[in-house]
């Protein structure tokens, strides 16, 4: 089992990652989608989370996260830079600042963000395994008032304090629900989560967005829509197990979903340069990028296979 992928949680990975591609290319309910498709990976995170020593915990996610990291990195560097000299008319600086997140790839920042709040979760269980509900409440609440307020952490750490409870729950679930689809209680689960979502989400201020650190002043609108739209989704994909051709799609999509996620937005500009912002034009460039992401990312599979197996 330890090895075996779970084809829910493909499932649901491959419905969020379908989700990140349309909210950088549409208006209509961006807003909504960004309060829970990001915490959403963090609890897939957290339902596949096995405690180890923080020695192969920093080896094995060192290698899963930031390695495929650099690797997207150095890859996209002179793509950014052709875009910017043909959209700017102008070379940009060359220089270490190129491999930053910020200039290249600003959808990477989750697989940093992923190796920080698995690692924090390795230490927390190994030294508060008794007050883990208090020890998430606190690192939760610092990370949540540092975004607020913007005090002086660095972005990466009040990322990782912030989605810290998602993978919490996570775990929650891996323990209480175990890995198994279906039942009669997933329709309630999910019927309760939609109803807790459209009220939390009344709450929630439009432009909330973890990975600039934007958050609402209230700290339960922001957790209730998050968890609530990760659970109506994991729900919703465990009731589809019954049909199979949408979950062979959701979930051919879930396994390409760290190609996706890290190819395809350095494509979207330079495709608007040349087909547009409208509505068929962004369907157009959801389509081609997502396409040439599993494209670009098996080649590197193949071609670096300790990375991306």
């Amino acid at each position: 089992m330890r090895n075996q992928r779970i084809q829910w949680i493909d499932s649901a990975k491959g419905f969020g990652i379908l989700l990140v591609v349309y909210a950088h290319l549409f208006e209509f309910g961006t807003s909504l989608i960004y309060l829970f498709h990001m915490p959403l990976f963090f609890i897939l995170s957290g339902i596949t989370f096995r405690e180890e020593s923080l020695t192969d915990c920093l080896i094995k996610k060192g290698r899963s996260l930031l390695l495929p990291y650099i690797v997207f990195a150095i890859l996209f560097v002179p793509l950014r830079i052709l875009y910017l000299f043909i959209a700017e008319g102008t070379m940009p600086p060359i220089g270490f600042h190129c491999l930053s997140r910020s200039f290249f790839d600003v959808p990477l920042w989750f697989l940093f963000a992923l190796f920080g709040v698995t690692v924090l979760m390795t230490i927390v269980v190994k030294m508060c395994r008794n007050w883990m509900v208090y020890a998430v409440c606190l690192l939760s609440s610092v990370g949540y008032i540092s975004a607020s307020h913007t005090f002086g952490l660095p972005s990466l750490v009040i990322q990782v304090l912030l989605t810290f409870v998602f993978l919490y729950v996570g775990t929650l679930m891996n323990k209480s629900l175990g890995h198994r689809g279906g039942g009669g209680g997933e329709f309630l689960t999910l019927l309760v989560s939609i109803v807790v979502f459209v009220i939390s989400s009344t709450f929630s201020q439009p432009g909330t967005d973890i990975s600039i650190l934007k958050v609402p002043e209230n700290p339960l609108s922001f957790y209730a829509s998050a968890l609530s739209g990760g659970f109506a989704i994991i729900s919703s994909c465990k009731l589809m197990s019954s049909i199979s051709v949408l979950t062979k799609i959701f979930s051919y999509f879930g396994k390409q979903s760290l190609y996706i996620f890290a190819c395809h937005w350095p494509f979207i500009q330079p495709l608007r340069l040349v087909l547009g912002d409208s509505p068929m034009s962004s369907l157009c460039i959801m389509i081609i990028s997502i396409t040439l992401s599993i494209l670009i990312g098996n080649v590197l599979k193949r071609a670096i296979p300790f990375i991306f197996r």
